[in-house]
């Protein structure tokens, strides 16, 4: 059995390579991870920062935190035939302007990824509804349908602080 949650409990320290100095912002940060425990228990960390893998651009943090930060939830497992080693996620990765968490409520937004649970192979953004300087956008993956083989977004306008009523798509996922 394993379950998806995001954290920033990999993200504690202001250096990814594991100097430990606490990064004030590092809380802005989230990423997904998995944890089993049947078996061999493990915590892994499956949209952690890896330019092989994981292929998005800085965003505006200031110092280190800027390579690798970005926020990343919710998740789900992708449940169909031919998917079920993959999960979608939101990010707020690739977004333009970078999301900078001192400007939080002018450059949140959120597209939806791709990514293998073993991550061998590079994540892939399949929604770019934050493509340029326009209005921000939350889209995120809320369910899985396999029968029609279909991943449920919530599409929702970014605006931080309120809720405003969302939009609900089927997308097609496809290799």
């Amino acid at each position: 059995m394993e379950i998806l949650f995001a954290s920033d409990v990999a993200l504690s320290y202001s250096n990814p390579l594991g100097k430990r100095e606490i990064s004030p912002i590092s809380e802005a940060f989230t990423d997904v991870l998995s944890w089993r425990w049947r078996g061999n228990p493990a915590l892994r960390t499956i949209t952690a920062y890896d330019p092989r893998v994981y292929p998005y651009q800085n965003n505006a943090s200031p110092g280190p935190a800027k390579y690798y930060g970005h926020w990343e939830e919710p998740a789900v497992y992708l449940l169909a035939e031919g998917w079920t080693d993959s999960i979608a996620f939101a990010s707020s990765a690739n977004m333009v302007p970078p999301w900078n968490p001192a400007e939080f409520s002018k450059t949140f937004a959120l597209d939806t990824w791709l990514i293998r649970k073993d991550r061998s192979t590079p994540a892939r953004r399949i929604t770019f509804f934050n493509a340029d300087n326009g209005p921000r956008i939350w889209a995120y993956p809320t369910a899985t349908d396999e029968e029609d083989n279909t991943l449920i977004l919530t599409v929702v306008p970014g605006r931080v602080g309120i809720n405003p009523p969302g939009t609900i798509y089927r997308l097609a996922v496809t290799r």
